[in-house]
């Protein structure tokens, strides 16, 4: 992926021993959309697309083309829906880290 993403939207470190590289971890500056809701009698229509599109618009001018978005596990929908718009599926988890120094706060 960070071949997508601009060089002033990417911080890349290298980790060398004996002038070998040994390890290499990047940070990417991308869009991430959440929480996309439309009301029961509105749904099967263009208020997510056209509510995708300004934000993409925004994305655009803000970072680069390229938009993050997720699907709750089991959203049948709304995969149907990522899929239907020419969604890439990364197969992938994604994990919140906490600021250095804290740790999150989990149930159970």
């Amino acid at each position: 992926m960070l071949h997508t993403v601009r060089p002033e939207d990417a911080k890349l470190v290298v980790a060398e021993k004996d002038g070998k590289i040994i390890g290499c971890l990047s940070s990417l500056k991308l869009v991430h959309l959440e929480g996309t809701w439309v009301a029961e009698g509105e749904r099967g229509g263009l208020v997510a697309y056209r509510m995708l599109c300004e934000l993409q618009r925004e994305a655009d001018r803000a970072t680069d083309p390229w938009t993050l978005a997720s699907a709750p596990d089991g959203d049948a929908g709304m995969v149907d829906y990522l899929n239907r718009l020419g969604a890439i599926r990364l197969p992938v988890s994604f994990y919140f880290l906490p600021p250095q120094g804290r740790r999150l706060r989990t149930e159970g």
